[in-house]
C-alpha cells in the first residue's frame, strides 16, 4: 500500500519578509520530534529582560524525567527583525 503524501501549510505575514526575501519562523511542529531529534514544547515572548521557567511549567512540559533542556533566545526588533540566536542546554 503506498504511503500518502503529507502536506503542511503555515500562514505567513508577508509584512515580516525582508527585502531580500528572507523570513524567520519555526521549522518544527510543537510537541513533535523533528529531524534533529528535538521537540518544541513551549514558546515564550517577553518584553522583560528575564523569564522564569516555573516548576509547574516544567512539570507540565516534561511529566517524566527530562534530560537537558535546550533553550534558544533571540531578541526581536521592529526595526531590524530577529537578532542572532543564543542557545544553551540546562539540566534541571
Amino acid at each position: 500500500m503506498p504511503i500518502p503524501d503529507e502536506h503542511k501549510y503555515a500562514g505567513l505575514d508577508i509584512e515580516t519578509m525582508q527585502a531580500d526575501g528572507t523570513f524567520s519562523g519555526y521549522a518544527s511542529l510543537f510537541g513533535r520530534v523533528d529531524l534533529g531529534h528535538d521537540a518544541v514544547v513551549r514558546s515564550v515572548s517577553s518584553a522583560a529582560a528575564e523569564w522564569v521557567y516555573e516548576a509547574a511549567q516544567r512539570a507540565a512540559d516534561f511529566p517524566g524525567a527530562a534530560g537537558p533542556i535546550h533553550f534558544t533566545v533571540r531578541q526581536i526588533s521592529a526595526q531590524a527583525g530577529p537578532g542572532n540566536p543564543a542557545s544553551i542546554a540546562v539540566t534541571v
